[in-house]
């Protein structure tokens, strides 16, 4: 745990990987594109989830504790992520790279079209575009987790993060 400690550096970052952070993060989400659909019927009063959600996603992780353990599969997304935004230090290997870039574009597509059915207030595309976006980050943090389960395998300092 030590090795984690200093590598994210600081507790911001232990607390970071609590599962409750990345499901919450999912909520978040929920509560400010909704709020968004909602913008012409609530008005001003959007900017009351809106705020809610992105409060939650900025504080949220310094309200928990640390986990008890890193290794559930939330704990793991979290720590492939910082594995991936690591890679000019400690190279992945081609299979991810690859995989990580097709969905990070699937990711981008999906939100353009997320945003542009919210603007246009077209409900069948804004379901479409939601649906595909929680399929693609889906997609991407289990990428993430497989990306860190066979860096830790490989990599001792990505092993020791482990608890």
């Amino acid at each position: 745990m030590q090795s984690l400690l200093l590598w994210l550096s600081g507790l911001y970052w232990v607390r970071h990987i609590h599962p409750y952070c990345l499901y919450c993060g999912y909520v978040s989400l929920l509560m400010i594109l909704g709020a968004l659909w909602w913008r012409p019927y609530l008005g001003l009063w959007t900017l009351l989830p809106i705020s809610m959600g992105v409060l939650w996603l900025w504080q949220g992780p310094r309200l928990l504790e640390p986990p008890k353990t890193s290794k559930r599969w939330a704990s793991r997304a979290v720590l492939g992520i910082r594995v991936w935004r690591n890679r000019k230090q400690i190279p992945i290997g081609a299979e991810h790279l690859d995989m990580v870039r097709i969905i990070l574009g699937l990711l981008s597509g999906t939100w353009l079209m997320l945003f542009t059915a919210l603007i246009l207030q077209h409900s069948h595309l804004a379901v479409a575009g939601f649906s595909l976006l929680l399929l693609s980050q889906s997609w991407f943090l289990d990428r993430m987790v497989w990306l860190f389960d066979d860096m830790a395998r490989n990599h001792a300092d990505y092993n020791n993060w482990l608890y």
